[in-house]
C-alpha cells in the first residue's frame, strides 16, 4: 500500500448529525488516568482505576493520560518548531478549508515490528527549525507509542470479547487480543499547523462533526505558537467539541500536558460486535473543530497518531482484508456506482443504530472520505445520478488526495454535468 494512500486514511470520516448551536455552555473534561497506573496491572485493577477507565470509554469514548515522563517537554519542543519547519520542508502539504483556515501537514507512519518508526524527509535544506523539530518529534513519537502500548494492554485486559478479534485469510494467523490488533496495525501520524488569518472573529466549523475510522487516535492537545519567535503564545484559538450520546455537543477542556485517547469507528466495526454477555460496549467519539481568527503571527499546531487494524486481517463482515478494503475505497471514491465497495468505509450492519447511524448503505455515498447521506433512487427518478462533486460548480468530481475538502458534497447531478459516467 502506498504511503500517500495510507496516510489519507488518517483523515477518514463518518459524518455525524450532532449539532452544537445550543450546547456551547456544556463543557466536558475527559477522565484523567496516570501513566503509572496503566503500567502497573495490579494498581490498575485494584485501585478502582479500571472501573472509571471503562466508564469513561463507554460513556464518552475519550480519556486523558497524565504524567508521561518527558512527554510535556518533548511535545512543547516539537510543536513550537513545527510551523517554521513545515514552511520549508519538502514533506509539507497545504490545504485551505472553506472558512479560510490554511493547514500545513507533515505526515509519516510507524509500521509493526522493531524500529518501525519512519522518518520525515524534509529534503535538502539547512533548517535549524527542522533539525530541532526532528530531534524533539522523534522523542515525542516514542513517548506516544509507548503510552499507546500501555493503553492497549490495559484495555485489552478488561475487554470481555470473543477471541480472536481478527484473523488473516484462511485463519492462518489470529489476532487474539486488542493488544495484538494494536501492535500489528500501522500507526499513521500527522503534524498539523493551522492558521486562520481573518478579521472576522466568529467561530466557524473548520472540521465538521465526524468519527475517525481507525481503531483509536492518540493526540497531543494543540498549542498556539508565535511564528516569529518560535515560542508559545496563548491558549489555542480553536474550540474542540465532542458529540454526546443524547445528541448534544460539549466543548472539551483538555489538559495541555496530557495525551488524549479517543476511540474510532473500528470499535463499531469489529470490537463492539464481539462483546460477550456482561461486557461493555465502548463508544466511538464524534468530534469537530472550530478554528477562530488570530493574529498573522500565530499558528495552532497539533500532533496526532491513528491506529489502523492490521492490513492482513480480514474484516469480519466483508471477507476482504483491511488493507485491500482501504485500496478499494480509494479506487472507488470517484464512482457513484460502486455502492458495495464504498460501504466498506463505515461500520457494519451488526452495529447498534446509535453507533452506526451514518453507514454507507444505499441511502448514502462515500464522499470526501465520509459517508454522506443521499437517496440514489430519488436522483434516478429525476433522471440524474448521485455523485460527490464540488458545490462551487456542481460538476468537479471529488478525487482522493491527502486532505479533506469541505466544498464537496453528495448531490444529484445530470449525467452530462461530470466526466465520470
Amino acid at each position: 500500500m502506498q504511503l500517500a494512500r495510507a496516510l489519507s486514511l488518517l483523515l477518514s470520516l463518518v459524518v455525524s448529525s450532532h449539532g452544537r448551536e445550543n450546547d456551547k455552555k456544556v463543557v466536558h473534561q475527559p477522565h484523567r488516568i496516570s501513566y503509572d497506573s496503566l503500567l502497573d496491572e495490579e494498581v490498575f485493577h485494584k485501585s478502582g482505576t479500571s472501573t472509571a477507565f471503562v466508564d469513561a470509554l463507554s460513556e464518552y469514548g475519550i480519556i486523558s493520560i497524565k504524567d508521561i515522563g518527558g512527554f510535556s517537554e518533548n511535545k512543547r519542543q516539537t510543536l513550537i518548531h513545527l510551523h517554521e519547519c513545515a514552511k520549508y520542508s519538502a514533506a509539507t502539504k497545504e490545504h485551505t478549508f472553506h472558512d479560510g483556515t490554511v493547514r500545513l501537514t507533515m505526515a509519516t507512519h510507524t509500521i509493526p515490528g522493531g524500529d518501525g518508526q519512519q522518518e520525515i524527509h524534509h529534503g535538502a535544506l539547512d533548517s535549524e527549525a527542522c533539525a530541532e523539530f526532528t530531534n524533539a518529534s522523534d522523542k515525542l513519537r516514542k513517548n506516544v507509542h509507548e503510552a499507546v502500548g500501555a493503553f492497549s494492554e490495559r484495555l485489552g485486559s478488561i475487554l470481555n470479547v470473543e477471541s480472536p478479534l481478527l484473523s488473516t485469510k484462511d485463519n492462518a494467523h489470529d489476532y487474539d487480543t486488542f493488544e495484538d490488533v494494536v501492535k500489528n496495525g500501522e500507526h499513521l501520524e500527522h503534524f498539523h499547523s493551522y492558521q486562520r488569518e481573518s478579521i472576522d472573529s466568529k467561530s466557524v466549523d473548520t472540521i465538521e462533526m465526524h468519527t475517525d475510522q481507525g481503531v483509536f487516535i492518540a493526540f497531543a492537545p494543540a498549542l498556539m505558537v508565535d511564528t516569529t519567535a518560535v515560542s508559545e503564545t496563548t491558549e489555542p484559538k480553536g474550540d474542540f467539541y465532542i458529540g454526546l450520546k443524547d445528541g448534544s455537543t460539549a466543548l472539551v477542556d483538555l489538559e495541555e500536558n496530557d495525551l488524549v485517547i479517543m476511540l474510532g469507528d473500528g470499535f463499531n466495526q469489529f470490537i463492539n460486535p464481539k462483546v460477550e454477555e456482561g461486557g461493555v460496549v465502548l463508544r466511538a467519539t464524534p468530534h469537530m473543530l472550530d478554528m477562530r481568527s488570530h493574529s498573522n503571527d500565530e499558528a495552532r499546531v497539533w500532533y496526532g497518531l491513528m491506529v489502523l487494524p492490521p492490513a492482513e486481517a480480514l474484516h469480519p463482515d466483508h471477507e476482504k482484508t483491511f488493507g485491500h478494503m482501504r485500496e478499494l475505497m480509494i479506487e472507488a471514491s470517484v464512482s457513484s456506482d460502486e455502492d458495495e465497495v464504498l460501504a466498506l468505509g463505515c461500520s457494519g450492519n451488526g452495529v447498534a443504530r446509535q453507533l452506526n447511524s451514518n453507514q454507507c448503505d444505499y441511502s448514502s455515498l462515500y464522499c470526501w472520505h465520509q459517508c454522506m447521506p443521499i437517496d440514489a433512487n430519488k436522483c434516478l427518478e429525476k433522471g440524474q445520478k448521485a455523485a460527490c462533486v464540488s458545490t462551487l460548480d456542481n460538476s468537479t468530481v471529488w478525487v482522493d488526495n491527502d486532505f479533506h475538502d469541505v466544498n464537496y458534497h453528495a448531490i444529484c447531478v445530470n449525467n452530462t454535468d461530470t466526466d465520470i459516467w
